[in-house]
């Protein structure tokens, strides 16, 4: 059982490394179509947000989201009921462009600002996690899959979901 707060939007499997994914990718999709400041401008033109990290690229621009690691702390020891925050690092890949000659590094730093503004203004995660999301990195990187290579960026989220669970008594 989470210590969440559900919002109209939360998206929950009871698999946390799916569930953080899930909600990022339900967030941009959202702020895509509802941008209330229109500062989208990049966003606004992604072709798809995809929860899985695909080795094949559809097309361009899009996002993938992914989990790629956890770490676990147990923070209440009882008796029975023990609290875990569960700290889970997803990786946001975006795909600008297949790299050419005249790319332009400009709009690759745009499109990170405009996720990681829309990351911030949810941080919650849907409600998912209370204490709010950590963007941990973000960095213009050129990503190799199996049609071509890539030019985009990579931000990585760490997300901190706490969990209460029992401890069996032997």
């Amino acid at each position: 059982m989470t210590q969440d707060r559900p919002t109209a939007n939360l998206v929950k499997t009871n698999n946390y490394f799916d569930d953080v994914p899930l909600n990022l990718c339900e967030i941009i999709r959202r702020e895509q179509k509802e941008d209330p400041e229109q500062e989208l401008t990049l966003v606004r033109r992604l072709i798809s947000v995809v929860p899985s990290d695909l080795l094949i690229i559809p097309g361009t621009p899009m996002v993938t989201v992914s989990f790629f690691h956890h770490t676990e702390e147990a923070l209440t020891i009882g008796k029975t009921n023990v609290t875990h925050e569960l700290q889970i690092d997803t990786e946001l890949h975006y795909y600008h462009q297949e790299l050419n000659e005249q790319l332009d590094k400009r709009e690759i730093t745009k499109a990170v600002w405009e996720l990681t503004r829309i990351i911030r203004r949810n941080s919650d995660l849907n409600g998912l996690s209370p204490k709010g999301v950590k963007i941990v990195s973000s960095d213009v990187v050129n990503r190799v899959r199996v049609n071509g290579t890539f030019a985009g960026a990579r931000i990585v989220v760490r997300a901190p979901v706490l969990l209460q669970s029992r401890r069996a008594t032997s």
